[in-house]
């Protein structure tokens, strides 16, 4: 995602036209129109993600509100960009991808504060003012702090650093707090140390993402320069990635659970919520604490506990595009899939996947393949190694000419 065009590419361009025509000495009225057309241009080229419209519509009202004057409010420009884009795509809304940019963004600018003074506050207290300060930074404080330090250059750098290394730990905690429910409800799983991985990738990705604007600036001015900055590029990105797939080797990288409803999703939020704004309810912290073990264990529960509806026969059809995907749950706890491909672009294995992890199967007594063309069983091969499979039927043609 960090490497992929998203709304960080938006805020940096519009950063680096805003500054680059400042410093040309164009009036603010000016720079704001050139950026909002930077913005704009942008958003037309690159792919209509949710990620970059939300950005650029937010962008367009940032520089709307530099030009007239006004008091530019980023809940407000946020709700606009999220109905804006219903309005277009009224589908999205159901969206990992839109769910994720905009509940992003909200712990950007509402739990991160949150977060950053509860770690102050914890360093405070065990006697750690200065790291503590660090964490307690706000961007006015911070220029303001920098600008009157009394010591060295050197000095005055090494600060710098040591809060920019702070604030970007509580942006990493706070964003890894604020995803990690929804990830599990779309995803079922968990990464522990996801906070830690996007800490790490993000002194990576903002290297990578400055060389490949000066790699496509180089580029049209002198393209030969492509020779240069395109191994730089490279390795950077490589490196970047070598990062991600080492923190992927960690013990807990990834803790699977059991497809959490829609409910246990809102518990979470309501419990964020109290924390972050009605610690006064928290004066019983052992009900607080009992509330919390009792989600930890609802998403791990088995939802065949829940779920299981002994002496019904169940059978899901599963929308895969072009194809046909069948799920039975039989009445003495058995399950089948009779089918299961499409000719659609996608892969329908993650669909299988999904309705599985949902039911709570995790054995397969039998896959029923009904005859050879793609679209029946393209996605057999990535379920059977995912799932614990006793047999595959197939009939006597598809044997003879598919033995392999």
């Amino acid at each position: 995602h960090l490497l992929a065009a998203s709304g960080m590419h938006v805020g940096w361009l519009a950063l680096i036209g805003w500054v680059i025509a400042r410093t040309l000495g164009l009036y603010y009225r000016t720079t704001a129109l050139l950026v909002a057309a930077l913005i704009i241009s942008y958003v037309l080229i690159a792919e209509p993600r949710p990620s970059i419209l939300r950005a650029g519509i937010v962008g367009v009202l940032s520089c709307a509100s530099a030009y007239f004057r006004g008091r530019y409010n980023s809940v407000n420009a946020l709700a606009l960009a999220a109905v804006l884009i219903l309005l277009i795509r009224p589908a999205d809304l159901f969206s990992p991808a839109f769910q994720f940019t905009f509940l992003a963004t909200i712990g950007l600018l509402h739990f991160c504060p949150l977060v950053s003074q509860a770690i102050a506050n914890w360093l405070a207290d065990r006697n750690l003012p200065r790291v503590a300060r660090a964490f307690n930074m706000t961007p006015n404080r911070m220029q303001l702090t920098l600008l009157t330090e009394k010591r060295g250059f050197p000095y005055r750098v090494g600060n710098w650093i040591g809060i920019l290394l702070a604030q970007s730990l509580a942006l990493s905690i706070s964003e890894w707090i604020i995803t990690s429910p929804l990830a599990s409800y779309h995803f079922d799983m968990l990464a522990p140390w996801g906070w830690l991985g996007a800490y790490v990738a993000w002194f990576l990705a903002m290297p990578a993402v400055c060389l490949g604007y000066v790699t496509v600036l180089l580029g049209l001015i002198l393209p030969s320069s492509a020779q240069v900055m395109g191994p730089l590029l490279a390795w950077t990105t490589a490196g970047m990635l070598g990062v991600v797939e080492l923190m992927a080797k960690l013990p807990m990288s990834i803790v699977k659970g059991h497809a959490p409803s829609g409910a246990w999703v809102m518990g979470v939020y309501v419990l964020l919520w109290v924390w972050g704004y009605r610690r006064q309810w928290l004066q019983r912290r052992l009900l607080f604490a009992a509330l919390v073990i009792v989600l930890a264990a609802w998403w791990l529960m088995p939802p065949r506990w829940a779920r299981v509806e002994r002496g019904s026969l169940l059978v899901w059809m599963l929308a895969v595009g072009d194809g046909t995907g069948t799920v039975i749950e039989l009445p003495d706890g058995r399950s089948l899939i009779y089918d299961f491909g499409t000719r659609s672009a996608f892969d329908a294995a993650p669909v299988a996947e999904k309705i599985l992890n949902y039911r709570g199967i995790r054995d397969i007594d039998t896959i029923f393949i009904s005859h050879t063309d793609f679209d029946h069983f393209s996605a057999v091969d990535q379920i059977t190694k995912r799932f614990q499979v006793r047999r595959v039927v197939i009939n006597e043609y598809f044997d003879r000419i598919a033995r392999e």
